[in-house]
């Protein structure tokens, strides 16, 4: 993508007009931009230690949208594979064991059939829901693609209790503070990512917009953070996707952030 829309001044600018403004001007606006044409959220990353050149970016585009660039949706991996698509009908269990093996054909093994939110009334009879372990990752990518799956009303299943997935999960731009504390799916685009001052330091997701709410991986995590989803430098991050459960609090400077203490409880999808 060759140019961007930047929402506080609702200016697209080129690679060179947008690199010619401060490193603080830059800094603020990387985090508010969007395709001009489709207006998918967009990102900014600068110029890599590899050689590779600074550029804008947008995840995903519209299907109508001619600025993604040469490269086909499926290249990009924006795309839904047919094991990744979670079915209506089944019964969501967040599976956080990272590593397990798939089961993408079959119940859950001891897992029968779940009764009562599909129950019918006047005697019919009941449907049958399956149940179905899902990773975070496959959860993050029909949240990305999936605007059924965002809407839906099907029933998801964590530590804290049984939820629809259009109450469970909330984008980073209506995320709230929940004086309850209560935990929830939190996702959305990364415009830019930082370490913080403090020895060992802990790693920044920023993810702009309104809310500009960051996501903070704990010091401990962040040489298992970077294992998990290796890159090369802080850059590669711009322009990934990141669903994180947990709550959203409030610094004492009222910023706003998702602290993660637990590694199982995050995960990205990066582009190539």
């Amino acid at each position: 993508m060759d140019v961007a829309l930047c929402t506080i001044n609702n200016t697209v600018y080129d690679i060179a007009g947008f690199e010619a403004l401060s490193p603080k001007c830059i800094g603020v606006m990387r985090r508010n931009l969007l395709c001009p044409r489709c207006m998918g959220p967009g990102f900014y990353r600068k110029a890599a230690r590899s050689g590779q050149a600074s550029c804008f970016g947008a995840r995903p585009h519209a299907e109508f949208c001619d600025m993604g660039g040469p490269q086909s949706a499926t290249n990009r991996g924006d795309t839904l594979d047919q094991d990744d698509v979670v079915n209506r009908g089944e019964r969501i269990e967040v599976d956080f064991a990272f590593g397990a093996p798939l089961h993408h054909h079959a119940v859950e093994e001891g897992a029968g059939a779940a009764y009562g939110v599909g129950r019918q009334s006047g005697g019919q009879a009941a449907q049958r829901t399956q149940t179905r372990h899902r990773r975070l990752s496959t959860l993050l990518k029909n949240l990305i693609l999936s605007e059924d799956f965002r809407r839906s009303e099907q029933l998801i299943s964590v530590e804290s209790g049984l939820f629809k997935v259009r109450d469970f999960f909330v984008p980073f731009a209506q995320a709230e503070v929940d004086e309850l504390e209560r935990m929830r799916g939190y996702w959305g685009l990364i415009s830019d990512a930082a370490q913080s001052g403090d020895q060992p330091p802990s790693l920044w997701l920023n993810t702009g917009g309104r809310q500009d709410l960051s996501v903070v991986v704990d010091s401990s995590l962040v040489d298992d953070f970077t294992q998990r989803f290796p890159i090369h430098e802080l850059e590669d991050l711009a322009g990934a996707y990141v669903l994180v459960f947990g709550c959203v609090r409030v610094s004492k400077n009222a910023k706003k952030y998702i602290a993660v203490h637990d590694i199982s409880r995050i995960t990205l999808n990066k582009t190539p």
